[in-house]
């Protein structure tokens, strides 16, 4: 009987120690997947602060386009005319007869 238990708690001591093998290759392997995370964040963050910062140029420099035309004298651009944004020349539609 004595030989029973000995193997009895063997076999307990075995499977708690392949359990406590899992919980460590568990708990790396959730410590480099959170690891992966933060870089995979960090560099999604960079490209879209990028790609927001050639957007804001592209914007600005739009807007001093924009202010440069409305600054010279009378209305040259059809597309203007076109909206009746100049109040010297006729308001033409597009689609109107």
């Amino acid at each position: 009987m004595d030989f029973l238990q000995a193997e009895g708690q063997r076999i307990d001591k075995a499977q708690e120690l392949a359990g406590q093998e899992e919980t460590s290759t568990g708990s790396s392997g959730l410590a480099e997947a959170e690891t992966q995370h933060r870089g995979m964040l960090s560099e999604f963050q960079q490209t879209k602060q990028a790609e927001l910062s050639t957007l804001e140029t592209k914007a600005a420099s739009l807007a001093q386009e924009v202010t440069k035309a409305d600054q010279r004298p009378g209305c040259r651009s059809w597309w203007r005319r076109s909206m009746g944004w100049c109040s010297n020349w006729p308001s033409i539609r597009l689609g109107e007869s």
